[in-house]
């Protein structure tokens, strides 16, 4: 699905007016015909002055005093709002149309404390529905912009959803997100939201049923791909196995592990994989895939920078121990244009990110989208950007990745993580979809087991990788 950042939702408004001609209070109806399907569908119970309209100052206050026209609701201004006793019988539905995609700047004064009046309101059980965007809400990040937001229980968006509606703090203030284009002309739709989407269920359904191979009678091992995972140094050797046997999951055909020089490996971990040295580079150059990182100490790093040299027309993924020498300009100058291959996938989490970027974690986390895009302007190849939800950038485009929760911060979840990418490469052609299939199953997967009545501190890393082939094969409806 694509997205509009406030500074494209601005000008989808703006044009369709001076280049379609069409009114401003044309596009209006359109929104409050929206609204009114929202409200009779959602909460058919409430009526005339059971549904009260808070209506700021701008168009979007507009939007709220003409839906109240419509409904026989009562409205008010904030001041107004404010005024107000709440001993006597409470509205059953409250609607925040105070500040819509024109908010920039932190609330205040009585436009704050009209926010925590209504957040008051839903505590008390009054549904909340928020006309275009919560107001409080950074459209762009999901931050919460100053002091509070609005907490909706459902908010109608016009146009396109917006990218915070699904990254940070944003999640929790949208609830159930109703999606509608009151009007706006395909065409300019098309033209204005290119940079932005979000991967989701139908995407990823889509995506694993086109590209990843069929499995018939006749095929057998070799038709879907190997997988070498470069890691696992004296201590550390868990975390290949953990992205070994998820390559295995995700069907890899064939997977190599090849361990640090001190490793205390051994294969009873993985009877059914192969074991190479850092010094096989053609049997490694021979691999579909290669995951280099999970578990790499710092001495078995520096060997992988030089492995990494002969890799340039392979699909790689970047992780953990490996990402600590990215940034080496020696390194850097021996790849071609000075950049990554399109066939590399970084995958740092904000701490990595930070260092890559030389910034602080704390401004990678306050515009995610912002810094995936950055790093892969500056790095190339492919960005996942970890944490919720994650993000991942390629030239021109950056998708935020519908899935996940906390039930994944947790050791060991990440190298899981990598294993599902590299082994979803070994079977495809194309890192970007294999990062969007992995990153969504992932996080899908943990979202399943919290909606399975377990408790979020409870997942481990193995329970990722066992419960990989019936969420899988839920998501794609295919064997």
């Amino acid at each position: 699905m694509r997205l509009a950042t406030r500074t494209q939702s601005l000008e989808l408004d703006r044009r369709a007016q001076s280049e379609y001609g069409i009114g401003s209070s044309t596009l209006m109806d359109g929104a409050v015909d929206s609204l009114e399907r929202a409200l009779r569908q959602f909460y058919p119970a409430a009526s005339g002055e059971q549904v009260w309209v808070v209506a700021g100052p701008g168009k979007n206050g507009e939007d709220g005093r003409r839906l109240a026209g419509r409904v026989g609701a009562r409205v008010f201004s904030c001041a107004e709002f404010l005024q107000i006793r709440f001993e006597a019988k409470l509205p059953a539905v409250v609607i925040d149309a105070i500040l819509g995609i024109g908010q920039s700047r932190a609330p205040e004064g009585e436009l704050l404390l009209a926010i925590h009046e209504i957040n008051h309101l839903r505590a008390k059980g009054v549904c909340v529905l928020a006309v275009d965007t919560p107001t409080g809400l950074d459209l762009d990040t999901g931050n919460i912009l100053g002091e509070a937001a609005v907490v909706a229980n459902q908010t109608v968006t016009f146009g396109f959803a917006k990218p915070g509606f699904f990254l940070n703090q944003g999640p929790g203030h949208v609830g159930r997100l109703v999606v509608d284009h009151v009007g706006f002309p395909a065409p300019l739709m098309r033209e204005v939201s290119s940079s932005h989407c979000v991967f989701a269920r139908n995407g990823f359904r889509e995506l694993s049923q086109s590209l990843m191979p069929r499995r018939g009678p006749e095929s057998n091992k070799t038709h879907f791909g190997h997988t070498v995972v470069v890691g696992g140094s004296k201590g550390m050797e868990g975390a290949a196995v953990l992205a070994s046997r998820a390559a295995f999951r995700v069907g890899s055909g064939y997977v190599t592990w090849v361990p640090g020089h001190d490793s205390a490996s051994s294969l009873d971990a993985l009877p059914h994989a192969m074991r190479a040295a850092f010094d096989d580079v053609e049997r490694i150059q021979k691999a579909s895939a290669v995951i280099v990182g999970p578990g790499l100490g710092l001495q078995d790093a520096k060997r992988a920078y030089r492995l990494l040299e002969g890799l340039t027309e392979h699909r790689v993924v970047i992780d953990a121990g490996a990402l600590s020498f990215l940034s080496h300009a020696k390194f850097m100058a021996r790849l071609p244009g000075r950049k990554f291959p399109e066939g590399w996938l970084l995958t740092p989490h904000a701490g990595e990110a930070a260092k890559l970027m030389g910034v602080s974690s704390r401004e990678i986390e306050a515009n995610r989208t912002a810094a995936a895009a950055a790093l892969c302007a500056h790095y190339g190849g492919v960005v996942l950007l970890k944490g919720f939800h994650s993000v991942v950038a390629m030239p021109s485009r950056v998708v935020i990745v519908d899935s996940g929760s906390a039930a994944l911060a947790k050791a060991g979840t990440g190298d899981v993580l990598s294993g599902m990418i590299g082994g979803f490469a070994a079977q495809m052609k194309s890192m970007r979809a294999a990062a969007l299939l992995g990153c969504y199953l992932h996080g899908a997967i943990a979202d399943h087991w919290v909606g399975t009545g377990r408790s979020k501190a409870s997942l481990e890393a193995t329970d990722l990788i066992e419960m990989i082939p019936t969420v899988f094969s839920r998501l794609s409806d295919r064997s």
